[in-house]
């Protein structure tokens, strides 16, 4: 009878956060349903690579043909999918699946802290906020890609560092820290910006608490730690770029492209092209763009958070509460800073290119919150913290008028004086082009937006039980924010896709031709209609090779098999034999029998 009444105990304590991660696991499976092709192919692609490899497939021609080595965390565990699995779409789609999971699981560990850290007991506030730290980026379930684990991961970090503030140094937690960092080297490079923010919140909790933070053991068998991870990256690097012919092209075209090595002969080559002076002024536009970007995609609610963090720093007797949201924010603080003026280091020439009266270019890269939207989720315990504080409600309005000093002196100041026209006509990272009527969204309308939310912000603190309106407000405005982009951007290149491939993918679900492309090991593919084709008939045909049929292919004797939405007939001075799956889907041969097999089957699919 103890044992029924400790799980009903158990069961009604965790009801509520069972309740958030269910809704917001709906809630993330959403755009799976809208976007359902790859509208990222190779970043995709290649991330589930390794996960492909453990199946027994070679997916290595393409992995290195683009030129991007990915790690192995964010897929390897999804290799049961392609043993078990030879359909390429459901594979795709439970992998995304999965993908919403993860995503949704920061609702959970965002309830932890609040609920058994901060030890706050408003259920309806705490459901609230919850939910906005799993939408408070632009990391999506319809795109498979490593953000969503590197995402989570911040707030493991989180979790764990205010678990050993709050206890005391702990061999178990600094142990698990240390291996949450260590897993994440394998899945991206990109991990080692976390670097600066974990040891410099070590080091300051260190010298506050005037002993070691971390647990010394945890440290030495930390260690092995980072040195099984760097041995896993050299084994699947090797596994995965294992095509010599892949290796020699890519060695031949990423000279000053590729790898660190690269970065910084790009950098150097910057510099004496354009002078210290203009690559100065160019990290200086990159980074500023970035920063703006944050400001308006949390409403003003980061320069919120800047404004409290100072003031609680400096005041002499703080709360509990407040030191560990002044260390959340510090955490993120770092990253986001370091993440952003890294941006502008690689990036440079972007920015010197508009100075100079270029086209802007790639315009992601001003507004590239990809790079760093993953410490931006925890902000939001941050602001709910200081939120919370009687101090804070004066603080509030400071950090909207900061906000619009700091608004002021990018258009005003900054914009004159690098003298960079054409400044409203940039697509802020999309930002806010849902609340544009599908115009390009200009900085006055991104601005005002942040405004009334600014606002808005300030009158509900006033009372102290409607916080939770602000974060429904956020939650609501994000989410739409993501359907819009589902439906309208990657929507739309996802039933391209699907338009010029619909017949092939249809046709390839059949065993008889999946075996008999599977009898000549590789398939090429050329399109000029969707953009890196090759990735996703990779993907729809896991067990076969994929390559990209180029006119500078030497011509072996080896029999080709191409899938293209071209008439390739007079592509090269070879004669190719035709089957027309659709009015702009072919199949080329160079043979002539293996032509007519491939007729043959294709009518007995039609038949029946």
């Amino acid at each position: 009878m103890k044992i029924i009444n400790g799980l009903k105990v158990k069961e009604k304590k965790y009801s509520g956060v069972l309740m958030i991660l269910i809704l917001s696991f709906l809630l993330h499976l959403i755009p799976i349903f809208i976007v359902k092709t790859p509208t990222s192919g190779p970043d995709e692609v290649i991330s589930l690579a390794s996960a492909a490899k453990l199946a027994g497939y070679d997916w290595s021609y393409l992995v290195t043909k683009f030129g991007t080595k990915y790690g192995c965390g964010s897929a390897w565990y999804l290799a049961p999918l392609f043993y078990f699995i030879t359909n390429g779409k459901i594979i795709y789609n439970l992998a995304r699946t999965v993908l919403a999971f993860i995503l949704a699981l920061q609702s959970v560990v965002c309830w932890l802290i609040l609920k058994k850290i901060f030890e706050y007991d408003n259920e309806l506030e705490i459901a609230v906020v919850s939910l906005a730290g799993s939408f408070f980026s632009n990391a999506t379930a319809d795109i498979f890609c490593n953000e969503a684990i590197l995402t989570l991961s911040t707030w493991l970090f989180i979790y764990f560092i205010l678990k050993i503030y709050k206890y005391g140094s702990n061999l178990k937690y600094s142990l698990i820290l240390i291996g949450v960092f260590s897993y994440c080297c394998i899945c991206h490079a990109r991990t080692l910006i976390y670097l600066p923010s974990i040891l410099v919140v070590v080091f300051f909790l260190s010298l506050k608490k005037k002993k070691s933070f971390l647990d010394y053991r945890a440290i030495i068998i930390g260690s092995a730690f980072l040195l099984i991870a760097w041995k896993i990256n050299r084994y699947v690097g090797m596994q995965l770029y294992r095509n010599e012919q892949a290796l020699n092209e890519l060695a031949s075209a990423a000279i000053g492209q590729s790898g660190n090595a690269g970065l910084v002969k790009n950098f150097i080559l910057t510099i004496k092209t354009f002078g210290i002076r203009d690559t100065l002024k160019g990290i200086l536009t990159v980074s500023a763009t970035n920063a703006y970007a944050i400001l308006i995609f949390t409403g003003f609610g980061f320069a919120a958070s800047i404004v409290c963090f100072f003031f609680f720093l400096k005041k002499r007797k703080r709360k509990n509460t407040e030191e560990m949201a002044n260390v959340v924010s510090m955490f993120c603080m770092i990253g986001l800073g370091v993440s952003i003026l890294a941006m502008g280091v690689i990036n440079c020439w972007h920015g010197i290119n508009l100075m100079q009266g270029d086209v802007y270019n790639d315009g992601r890269f001003f507004f590239y919150l990809r790079y760093y939207i993953n410490f931006l989720p925890p902000m939001v315990i941050s602001l709910y913290v200081y939120m919370k504080e009687d101090d804070t409600k004066k603080l509030l309005t400071k950090a909207i008028l900061l906000a619009l000093i700091l608004y002021l002196l990018f258009r005003v100041v900054f914009l004159r004086t690098f003298d960079i026209n054409g400044i409203e006509e940039f697509d802020v990272g999309k930002l806010f082009e849902a609340f544009s009527m599908g115009k390009v969204i200009s900085y006055s309308l991104a601005f005002k937006i942040s405004l009334l939310i600014s606002i808005i912000l300030i009158m509900v603190c006033k009372k102290s039980n409607s916080i939770y309106i602000y974060f429904t407000l956020i939650v609501s405005m994000l989410f739409y924010q993501q359907l819009y982009q589902c439906i309208f951007f990657r929507g739309n290149i996802s039933e391209t896709t699907q338009e010029y491939t619909d017949k092939f993918v249809a046709y390839s679900e059949n065993e008889t031709l999946r075996t008999y492309l599977d009898n000549f090991g590789k398939i090429y593919v050329h399109s000029n209609k969707v953009y890196k084709l090759e990735y996703y008939i990779q993907l729809i045909i896991p067990e076969i090779q994929v390559k990209r049929y180029e006119e500078n292919y030497e011509d072996d004797n080896e029999v080709k098999i191409v899938f293209s939405n071209e008439d390739l007939t007079t592509f090269l001075d070879k004669k190719l034999y035709c089957v027309k799956l659709d009015t702009n889907e072919y199949l080329y041969t160079d043979t002539y029998k293996v032509h007519k097999d491939i007729n043959m089957i294709i009518a007995q699919i039609e038949e029946g």
